[in-house]
């Protein structure tokens, strides 16, 4: 417990911890030891998780962790790398039993409910195979795995799958992945689903805001990835399908991902709402087929479907009509798609000519009100709360 408080201290810097010091105690010489009452109720919270850490057996003699108060007057440190890798994990999830559980939901649910800090875990290698739920009074969570290519949450349900009562699972019922909660983040992980090819099967389902995704990989067929809820970031990701498998009805901003086509169909199945102004946003991405595959950028699930492509690689991968209508001729009067900059994998510009009359190539200044500031409606995915 001492060298937990330590750590912590240490990794919040001098700024933070001094709100944690006894009332009056000089700035230039911190306390350390006689605490405010935010640092009671912090050192109380490191209490309980570390009881639930190192003996999970405890766990349920436990209430729920509180929601504390956020510390004021002091700015959040910003969620860089460096402040990452001086944390060590909540929590460790190792199939092989080295770690403080077996499955991911095990470490989940045993993560103190509203915390007002990240709350890290360690996912060693391995295949997880279950249906994995972050509720929604479980937000901060940081998940991170060793490499995204060797540990993996996986499922095989698609949303005609009998559960256990007899009946179809549904949407979020297949999804091997639900994010419910906010302030969620997951790196280096795969998010998959292989179900057979027979219905919609989703590798995840985000419900939360300000949810973010580095490096990871969504692995699946039709419907791979749901945005519920937004904003969400997805950053230097993989994703792969064939039918519809990016698609919502939220605001999610796609930077640097690699998108893989599988066969012939559709990357995206926007439900934009009619005031939501930018929907899916896909920026300087590339998109790649299986041989001799080509496929359309998008087709409205509703009416008002938006989705941006920007300064995104994909070539002949795309039919030159580009976009398709769903067979729904009405919603060629409200969808809202945008393309600007795409080029081919040599860097060349992509002959746009025959995209679809109802789909528009931006200029660079419209271009530019698509900009990760702005579809994120200022919020930065790359600063957050101290740990």
């Amino acid at each position: 417990m001492h060298a937990r408080s330590i750590e912590e201290l240490d990794a919040l810097g001098p700024a933070l911890s001094a709100a944690y010091d006894r009332a009056g105690a000089d700035p230039a010489k911190p306390d350390r030891t006689h605490l405010s009452e935010a640092g009671s109720r912090a050192t109380a919270l490191l209490v309980a998780r570390e009881v639930r850490r190192v003996v999970p057996e405890l766990s349920r003699y436990l209430l729920a962790a509180p929601a504390l108060a956020p510390v004021s007057n002091v700015a959040p440190l910003p969620k860089t790398a460096a402040n990452l890798t001086a944390i060590k994990p909540d929590f460790v999830v190792a199939p092989d039993g080295s770690g403080h559980f077996r499955t991911v939901q095990e470490a989940i649910d045993a993560a103190p409910s509203q915390s007002p800090r990240r709350v890290v875990i360690s996912i060693k290698p391995g295949t997880y195979k279950a249906h994995v739920v972050v509720p929604k009074d479980k937000p901060n969570l940081l998940l991170i795995g060793e490499e995204a290519g060797k540990t993996i949450l996986t499922n095989d349900l698609h949303v005609k799958s009998l559960g256990a009562d007899g009946k179809e699972v549904g949407t979020i019922g297949s999804a091997s992945v639900v994010v419910s909660a906010d302030d969620f983040e997951a790196r280096d992980l795969s998010f998959e689903n292989n179900a057979p090819h027979v219905a919609q099967a989703l590798a995840i389902y985000v419900n939360g805001a300000r949810n973010i995704f580095r490096n990871c990989r969504f692995l699946g067929w039709q419907d791979t990835i749901r945005v519920r809820k937004g904003p969400s970031y997805f950053q230097n990701c993989f994703i792969n399908g064939r039918t519809d498998f990016i698609y919502g009805e939220a605001t999610a901003y796609f930077d640097r991902c690699h998108i893989h086509v599988l066969e012939a169909g559709w990357i995206t199945a926007a439900n934009t709402p009619q005031d939501n102004p930018y929907g899916l946003v896909f920026s300087h991405c590339r998109i790649t087929a299986e041989p001799g595959i080509q496929t359309f950028l998008g087709r409205p699930w509703r009416d008002y479907a938006q989705t941006v492509w920007l300064s995104t690689e994909m070539g002949n991968v795309i039919v030159p009509a580009g976009w398709h209508n769903w067979n729904k001729p009405d919603a060629e009067k409200t969808v809202r798609y945008l393309e600007f900059g795409s080029k081919t994998p040599d860097g060349q510009a992509v002959d746009v000519s025959k995209r679809v009359a109802w789909s528009k190539i931006l200029t660079p200044e419209e271009a530019a009100n698509y900009s990760m500031e702005k579809v994120l409606g200022g919020w930065n995915p790359n600063l957050g709360m101290a740990f």
